[in-house]
């Protein structure tokens, strides 16, 4: 489980979060939505590990990130928005040097690569230079070697940018299945429909600040009921409204 407790960030005395507080519950996708710059990459990197929170604090499966150490950001598997990976290295060296991070026996990096290139169809490019891989091929790289120490707790920012639908349908399923298997999963997508889809439950940040929260019933029942999709609750939510006034007078 995720705990999100009331974090807070500022940024060359910019206010970037201001209490942002949910719960990412075992077994749950919990979608993290918002226009750009809302705040959602940092908040993210924090719940990472990567950054710490001004105030506030972010619990995994019980234990505070800010003093639980290396331990429990081991548990946390993590693909942020601009993921590196090393060009000069093949798919499959790439794999092994990053399950050797995580202290994985040798054997075990084996067998979990052999799992993640039939489920994510990596065999024909795993023994190539990874320089010339495609975008697509490049974001599902970056997935497969997030799994390889089998994260319980799943953080991913834009996990389905440059797929194509079918790389797209195959990320999605297995998410899924991880969730199904008792993964807590916080994703950040700009696709409304992949979050109304996938997330039990969304969270709605603007501004740096928590405006909604809730399953897409929960949200509709906010907004009055009028709202038929995620889409226009999120146009509601962040009086983006005014840009489909704008669109019909466009032609």
């Amino acid at each position: 489980m995720i705990k999100v407790k009331k974090v807070s960030k500022k940024i060359n005395a910019n206010v970037i979060l201001e209490n942002i507080d949910f719960e990412v519950e075992d077994n749950m996708i919990l979608g993290l939505v918002g226009p750009n710059g809302a705040g959602k990459t940092t908040l993210l990197n924090i719940i990472a590990g990567i950054w710490r929170p001004d105030s506030g604090d972010v619990e995994i499966d019980g234990v505070s990130l800010t003093r639980g150490g290396d331990d429990i950001k081991g548990k946390i598997g993590y693909i942020p928005d601009t993921p590196f990976l090393y060009p000069r290295l093949t798919g499959r060296e790439f794999l092994m040097f990053v399950g050797s991070l995580y202290k994985l026996d040798e054997q075990k990096i084996k067998q979990k690569i052999s799992e993640l290139e039939k489920a994510l169809e990596l065999t024909f490019w795993l023994d190539e230079i990874m320089e010339g891989y495609p975008r697509g091929l490049r974001q599902k790289m970056t997935f497969a070697a997030m799994l390889l120490h089998s994260p319980k707790i799943i953080v991913l920012d834009e996990p389905l940018l440059n797929l194509d639908p079918k790389s797209s349908r195959l990320v999605k399923e297995y998410l899924l299945g991880l969730a199904k298997k008792g993964a807590s999963i916080l994703l950040s997508t700009h696709i409304l429909e992949i979050a109304e889809k996938l997330c039990r439950r969304v969270v709605v940040i603007h501004k740096g600040k928590q405006i909604a929260s809730g399953s897409l019933a929960e949200l509709k029942a906010a907004a009055g009921g009028a709202s038929n999709n995620l889409e226009d609750l999120f146009l509601e939510l962040t009086g983006g409204e005014k840009y489909t006034e704008l669109l019909k007078y466009i032609s």
